[in-house]
């Protein structure tokens, strides 16, 4: 599986309800920027420390591992991190992302196990790399507004999407010899969203002009090999330091737990983003 960005990469392109739906005009004297009827846009660059965790198993007398704790595939590197945003009017908004991911390590195998045609005894050398690749397309809809004032916006959407993931896990003997697990599925999720923008009363200099916040969940089944389910969630915050310039930072988490033949990857990646935007 190729790795376009080295051990770890995130590139995102969003086109989803985030502040780009509310922060694009220049905020109104009285309070929050008014509701754009047009197409609104961000870019943001920053950085993402995803890490893994969770099982994998290979083979019907395999021993199920935990990545994490048993294999020490814990690293969490920063990795760039570059979405752009894109909305329709108040309401509408698409999402396409993906990523790409490479860890390795390699040590002494705490238990006896079983990894396909491999057999460990506690305290045998091991190698272990796991390399994920992921992309999706997500609409949200924008259906519910329970507080619209002057200063702040609370915005409540459904979600639905699809996503394509791609895992392989390699283990690797002291001997040289290598057995590797791998499946691609296709999962359709939904789910459900909110942003909130405050607007603070009369910020001058280099007072806040606008602070958002968003998060969302969504869980669905995974198409593919024996299927199996995806669950995800992400959440940010932002201010608006500047007119048109935000900085924040948010979290993400994508976790499948999914099967293909005797291989079964419940591997997930987490971890926190820092960013800098710029809406237009």
């Amino acid at each position: 599986m190729a790795m376009l960005l080295g051990r770890a990469s995130f590139l995102v392109m969003t086109m989803a309800m985030s502040s780009a739906l509310h922060a694009a005009d220049d905020p109104s004297p009285g309070g929050i920027p008014p509701r754009p009827t047009h197409f609104v846009g961000r870019i943001q660059i920053g950085a993402w420390a995803p890490r893994a965790g969770g099982t994998v198993t290979l083979g019907g007398a395999g021993t199920t591992m935990y990545v994490d704790t048993d294999l020490k595939l814990d690293d969490r590197e920063w990795n760039p991190a570059v979405e752009v945003s894109l909305g329709y009017g108040s309401t509408l908004g698409f999402m396409l992302s993906g990523f790409e991911f490479s860890t390795d390590g390699e040590g002494q195998m705490p238990f006896a196990a079983n990894y396909g045609s491999l057999q460990f005894s506690a305290g045998d050398r091991y190698r272990a790399e796991l390399e994920i690749q992921s992309y999706a397309l997500e609409a949200g809809w924008e259906l519910w507004t329970p507080v619209h004032t002057d200063h702040a916006h609370l915005g409540l959407a459904p979600i639905v999407g699809g996503r394509m993931l791609d895992a392989e896990f390699l283990m690797e003997d002291g001997d040289g010899t290598r057995e590797v697990g791998d499946g691609t599925w296709f999962g359709l999720y939904g789910g459900f969203g909110f942003s909130l923008d405050w607007h603070p009363p009369g910020a001058t200099g280099m007072a806040p002009r606008n602070v958002h916040f968003d998060a969302m969940g969504a869980i669905g089944p995974m198409i593919g090999g024996d299927g199996g389910w995806i669950w995800q969630v992400r959440a940010g915050v932002s201010v608006e330091v500047l007119p048109h310039i935000e900085l924040g930072f948010g979290y993400r988490l994508i976790e499948p737990e999914a099967e293909d033949g005797s291989f079964d990857f419940d591997t997930g990646l987490q971890g926190l983003v820092f960013f800098g935007a710029v809406t237009f």
